[in-house]
């Protein structure tokens, strides 16, 4: 087996080779000035099974078209099986068609990914609304890994066992719940209503104890961090000693700077997006889907 980080990948790539004791190697990769892609697998292929990892954030379009390119190649090069990482798989929100002529984005991507030749799936944590599974995307093997038992390990460890553990929002419970459980804190989400793009409106309060806690915000996904912001706001009144947030995937580091500008004691993330704030490994649980 070997182990291909694309541009996207290098760091979780590395330890993902690790834990499937697997050979390691890199995609060569420049940009042409007009922005195309010049992409070159630096070792052999033929005959191998090769894990292609490519995170689908940031630069989503370019990282989702390289990730193409290699697994066309990679088979065309002879390898006899294609298993694609994406440990965050971008367009997955986009799975109805709400308005005429609106683009169903989840599925052209699982279509992409499987016509250029993939012969397994695997991501963490896709941000699915209507969707239930994978199985509904992908007719290969396809798996949505989940980490909560690195999310719990880390909040034990830096908040303490006492850590009171809330969702910002109702679609956060299906990490958020499990998450609890395993630290053993009750748990309960904010309702909330979008005033704007920018502007969150929380319009019910978690039904916790939270006065003279530290509290841990969950969620799957921090983009801007205005959704935790107008959570911890909340919390604070309701008398929190203090607010954290931990999360799967930190869509930027400016994200998790504004949170720790604006009062959130720590915010850490998982690897399957690189930054300062990506302290929770994924590559295990991957490693495990993928053996299993």
């Amino acid at each position: 087996m070997l182990v291909i980080a694309c541009s996207n990948g290098k760091a979780i790539g590395k330890k993902l080779a690790g834990h499937l004791r697997a050979g390691y190697g890199e995609l060569w990769k420049e940009v042409f000035p007009d922005g195309e892609l010049h992409l070159k697998f630096q070792t052999k292929l033929s005959g191998q099974t090769v894990v292609l990892v490519q995170p689908l954030s940031p630069n989503p379009n370019d990282s989702l078209v390289e990730l193409v390119f290699a697994i066309k190649t990679a088979k065309e090069l002879g390898a006899k099986k294609v298993i694609v990482v994406a440990p965050y798989l971008c367009y997955a929100r986009q799975d109805k068609r709400f308005h005429e002529g609106e683009i169903v984005s989840n599925k052209i991507v699982s279509h992409l990914i499987q016509h250029a030749g993939a012969d397994e799936f695997y991501t963490v944590a896709a941000h699915l609304h209507r969707v239930d599974s994978l199985s509904t995307l992908f007719s290969i093997k396809a798996a949505n890994v989940s980490i909560p038992h690195e999310m719990a390990v880390w909040i034990k460890k830096n908040i303490g066992k006492d850590a009171v553990v809330v969702g910002p929002d109702i679609e956060s419970h299906r990490v958020g719940r499990e998450v609890a459980k395993l630290v053993g804190s009750g748990y309960d989400t904010f309702l909330k209503k979008r005033v704007s793009g920018s502007r969150i409106k929380h319009t019910a309060v978690a039904n916790v104890e939270c006065r003279g806690k530290n509290v841990v915000i969950v969620d799957d996904i921090i983009s801007t961090g205005g959704t935790i912001l107008g959570a911890a706001k909340h919390l604070k009144r309701m008398g929190a000693k203090s607010v954290s947030a931990v999360c799967v995937h930190l869509m930027t580091q400016a994200a998790g700077d504004k949170l720790r500008r604006n009062g959130i004691k720590y915010v850490a993330a998982s690897n399957t997006i690189s930054s300062k704030y990506a302290v929770l490994d994924a590559s295990k649980a991957i490693a495990n889907a993928i053996m299993s």
